[in-house]
Parts: structure tokens; sequence; C-alpha cells
């Protein structure tokens, strides 16, 4: 049986099989995971142009004269990552949200694809540290990851700001993300 899958980007909403689940976003946050209240207005407006620029970037179809400095040096960043680690990024695998079956939430990774050979997802950061929590932000990718694009062997977050490309390898950050995403159903009853 083919899942009915749809995401509704305005709402960031999932939906799966006509049954709302959650996102990984809001698992974590939720679960006091991850917090986002340090990030203003500017600085998400600020990664939401970034990531459409990469997006752009990978795609193919960046117009270069018309984005804005600040961005430039992200993007350099972004494209030596590529280079460095003879990135691979599977066609349809760029912003795509998706969703796990087996565990029934959404996610959309930022990229899947190979690195060095190697099922990867990629967490492309705009902030100047990458936060404890992006371990397992990347295990649930992987999870819902595996169920589409094969096994994944790696996690890589990327951030932008300081082109330090950072690997996380805890086995613990699956654990941990499917008990937060055990505990969030318990407290919402389902």
């Amino acid at each position: 049986m083919k899942n009915n899958f749809s995401f509704d980007e305005l709402n960031h909403i999932y939906n799966l099989n006509n049954q709302v689940i959650p996102s990984v976003t809001q698992i974590l946050q939720a679960e006091g995971i991850t917090d986002y209240s340090y990030a203003d207005e500017s600085d998400r407006d600020f990664g939401k142009v970034g990531h459409r620029v990469t997006e752009l970037w990978d795609k193919g179809k960046l117009n270069i004269k018309t984005i804005s400095k600040p961005l430039i040096p992200c993007l350099e960043i972004w494209k030596k990552f590529l280079k460095d680690f003879d990135v691979t990024i599977f066609p349809g695998a760029i912003e795509k949200p998706i969703y796990s079956s087996k565990y029934l939430f959404g996610v959309t990774p930022d990229r899947v694809g190979l690195v060095n050979d190697k099922v990867t997802v990629i967490e492309i950061k705009f902030s100047k540290a990458t936060q404890r929590s992006t371990g397992i932000q990347l295990a649930a990718q992987a999870i819902a990851s595996t169920e589409h694009y094969g096994k994944v062997r790696q996690r890589i977050a990327v951030p932008l700001l300081n082109g330090k490309p950072q690997f996380f390898n805890d086995r613990q950050d699956e654990t941990i993300f499917i008990s937060a995403l055990n505990i969030w159903r318990w407290k919402n009853g389902n």
C-alpha cells in the first residue's frame, strides 16, 4: 500500500494517510531538547534566505548576481564543503519533506546524498555554533532518510558562518530521539 503523504509548508504540518504526524522540530522543542528562542527574526530570515541560496546553487539555478554580500562567504564555504568532501546530492533530496512510516513523524532534511561514497544526511546551519541537539536532529533525519534513500551511514552539520563541518556519530542520538518521540506521544495522548 502506498502512503498518502503531504506537507503544508506554511503551517509546518506533516500529514500521513490523512493523519497529522509530528515534526522533528516540534518534538525536540516540546521536550526541551532544542531551543531557538535566542534567534531573533533577522537571524531566522538570514537562515531562510541562506538555505534558499544553497538550494538554488545545488539545483544549478542560482543567479550569483542576485544574492546579498553577507551570503557570498556562506555560499563559498558551502561550495568548498561540496568539493572537499566529494559530495553528490541525491536528485530530489534537497529540502524535501519526508516521513518515517515506522515511527510516524515528518522531517525535511536539508540534503541527503553521498559524502565520500557514504549515504549521508547533511544539516546546513547559519549560526556560529552548532547546538548540542544537532546530533539528535540528524539522527531523526537519518531514520526517515534510511526509509527513503537507503541506509544512512553519516550525519554531518555544516555551519556556514565558520565553515567547519561537524560529524555526529553518537549512537545514543537515535535512542534519545525515539525516547523524546515516545514522551511527546504520551503527553499528547497518542
